[in-house]
């Protein structure tokens, strides 16, 4: 599991066929603040590979407008280090890759939704440490670059946080 800030944009069209291209429609968030969290579940084959499932919604708050987005994706995390030992056997880097939407984007002031993906693609690339053990649960820091894109929204950010792991082995 993971938490923490994102900074980031929405730019985009409804997902109306007739509005998608047309510069009359397009909305761009500028950059944004907001907040996201992943959690996942998987299997470990050994003490430097693991795949999991996974799930991630986050939410963008900017001056005029608010972009939700939630997806699914198949998460790899690897330990490239790990037979240096020390501390270096627990710095990680996740991949993932997935499904999801940009929910919606709406603007402050009223309903109207000036991007909406439909069905968007999921690419994320990050990096962590997990240094500080207790018992079965590891954690520490984290950094990932993510981007969602579908043919009438992109929405990329960049978040930082911190993550817990819980593994199940001896």
């Amino acid at each position: 599991m993971q938490l923490g800030p994102q900074v980031g944009s929405a730019r985009g069209y409804p997902n109306d066929a007739r509005q998608i291209g047309r510069s009359a429609y397009l909305t761009d968030t500028g950059y944004s603040i907001g907040g996201a969290g992943s959690a996942w579940v998987g299997i470990t084959f050994n003490d430097y590979l693991s795949f999991n499932l996974a799930g991630y919604a986050g939410a963008l708050v900017g001056a005029q407008h608010r972009t939700t987005y939630q997806a699914f994706a198949f998460r790899v995390e690897a330990f490239p280090a790990y037979v240096a030992g020390g501390p270096f056997r627990d710095l990680g880097v996740s991949l993932e890759s997935g499904l999801g939407v940009v929910s919606s984007t709406l603007r402050a002031d009223d309903a109207i939704r000036p991007i909406d993906s439909g069905s968007a693609s999921r690419f994320a690339l990050g990096a962590f440490y997990e240094g500080f053990r207790v018992w079965k649960l590891a954690t520490g820091p984290f950094v990932e670059a993510d981007m969602m894109w579908s043919a009438s929204a992109v929405r990329p950010t960049v978040w930082l946080g911190w993550r817990m792991n819980f593994a199940n082995k001896p």
